[in-house]
């Protein structure tokens, strides 16, 4: 609706600044010249705060845009990030304690030679106490990591797989035969057996 009026003519506008704008041109000389200064000094501060709500305006649609811009951006390579440690991500096999945490204990007994092994040390994945037991702890994130020969390897027992313990394959520079069982069950290729809890594993080189 319409709120001021020419003082003039009566005529009705819907802004301040478009009324003193027909003032100054339709009745410029009807004005005094107080009157004339007075409405031009006021259109003149009008017009500069139009001018500069719309410099404020303008700045904030650059903001939003620059904040849209920025949001899809950040979530773009979110979604990148996401589905690359989706992908990273094991799958999980609580059977074969793959991708979910374990606490599971192995017991073994290595002889090599006739003498009785024990290892020591190790990652909180594969390690022991000085106990003839391996303790498997933590996420395993892969098959590779639940096996014999991974724990063996991280044990730092030398070479290890179906031939060679601790590095050897022979006793007393003579040949010998390495077995390994597990749970009395002789396995064949011991290196990709998969532990689990309650295992017994014996391994043992001797000579032919």
């Amino acid at each position: 609706m319409p709120e001021y009026n020419c003082g003039t003519c009566d005529e009705e506008f819907e802004s301040e600044k478009d009324k003193l704008e027909h003032e100054l041109e339709e009745h410029d000389e009807e004005l005094s010249s107080h009157d004339r200064s007075q409405k031009k000094n006021n259109l003149n501060k009008l017009r500069e705060k139009e001018k500069s709500q719309k410099q404020q305006r303008n700045r904030k649609l650059k903001m939003i845009g620059g904040g849209i811009a920025a949001a899809v951006v950040i979530g773009f390579f979110g979604l990148q990030m996401f589905q690359l440690a989706q992908s990273t991500v094991p799958a999980v096999n609580q059977s074969l304690g793959i991708g979910t945490g374990v606490h599971w204990h192995a017991d073994y007994r290595i002889t090599v030679c006739g003498q009785e092994r024990t290892v020591r040390g190790g990652p909180i994945l594969a390690h022991t106490h000085g106990e003839k037991t391996f303790h498997l702890e933590g996420v395993r994130q892969r098959k590779e990591q639940a096996t014999l020969g991974w724990v063996m390897g991280e044990l730092s027992t030398g070479e290890f797989n179906s031939t060679h313990v601790f590095g050897k394959s022979t006793c007393d520079g003579e040949p010998a035969n390495l077995t390994v069982s597990v749970n009395s069950q002789k396995i064949e290729d011991p290196t990709d057996y998969i532990l689990r809890d309650g295992d017994f594993v014996l391994i043992n080189l001797e000579k032919n």
